[in-house]
């Protein structure tokens, strides 16, 4: 096999000698999917959220470009949150901005039980982003040829 870069080629006899290869083994295979109302497959995660004694489940985009995960508000008064109680912050896109609120919730995914803290959107969303924010706690790895993407819980 060789790795192509644009016009660059190298075999892994040329990678060995540059550097140090790992193997990484995960938990969990998932095939890309597509999501109602967006062209294309995603890396996507069933998430479940929970607060108390309420919970939703949300399907979301595992973003890598995105430093905090967004959530619909309609998961947020699922789970009895009064969105606007939160604390705020500003999201940056590469199409503007989006106020949202910050709020304490358990994220279930996999056999992995998260407590954070999510941003969340006053409306509906086109999709839910799950950002580097929850990232850090996921050993991911994806094959865009394979529309794949693989995830272990990080030990």
């Amino acid at each position: 096999h060789c790795l192509h870069t644009g016009k660059h080629r190298r075999s892994h006899r040329q990678l060995l000698n540059a550097s140090t290869m790992y193997s990484v083994s995960y938990n969990y295979r998932i095939q890309y999917r597509h999501l109602p109302g967006n062209p294309g497959m995603y890396p996507v995660l069933d998430v479940q959220l929970s607060r108390g004694n309420l919970a939703t489940n949300v399907v979301a985009i595992v973003d890598t470009g995105a430093q905090r995960s967004l959530i619909s508000g309609e998961h947020a008064l699922a789970m009895g949150i009064d969105i606007t109680s939160g604390s705020q912050q500003r999201l940056y896109t590469l199409s503007g901005s989006i106020l949202t609120w910050k709020h304490p919730v358990r994220v279930q995914v996999f056999e992995l039980l998260i407590a954070t803290e999510l941003c969340f959107s006053e409306f509906r969303l086109p999709r839910n982003i799950l950002g580097r924010d929850m990232q850090e706690m996921l050993e991911l790895g994806f094959s865009e040829h394979y529309s794949t993407l693989f995830v272990s819980p990080t030990p």
